[in-house]
């Protein structure tokens, strides 16, 4: 059974500015390459925000396209979807465009 991620966050301190984001601004469909490349985007900016003030956000993402990569995408997957009643082609539907070469592939068997 998978936990599922939680958001935890530290007090605001008196004096800290709290503003709310214009998402509109920023996730318009002209300003998204893919929601994969909007999802990078908001991992970096949150680590980038959430930081000890004078302190540097580490962001840690897998090379694009290997397996390694697919596989640590795939439990993200499996967070939302049955990938276990899901064909193949569907699975790779879903993958985001670092994935392309694997698209049109006819799988082998090691």
């Amino acid at each position: 059974m998978t936990i599922p991620p939680e958001w935890r966050f530290r007090r605001m301190q008196p004096g800290e500015m709290n503003i709310d984001p214009i998402e509109g601004e920023f996730f318009s469909t002209e300003a998204l390459g893919s929601l994969a490349d909007a999802l990078v985007r908001e991992a970096i900016q949150n680590s980038l925000d959430a930081r000890a003030p004078g302190m540097q956000a580490r962001v840690r993402a897998g090379q694009p396209g290997t397996l390694r990569r697919f596989v640590r995408l795939l439990q993200q997957i499996d967070l939302t979807y049955d990938i276990y009643g899901m064909s193949g082609s569907a699975i790779v539907d879903l993958l985001p465009p670092e994935f392309d070469s694997w698209r049109g592939q006819r799988p082998t068997l090691l």
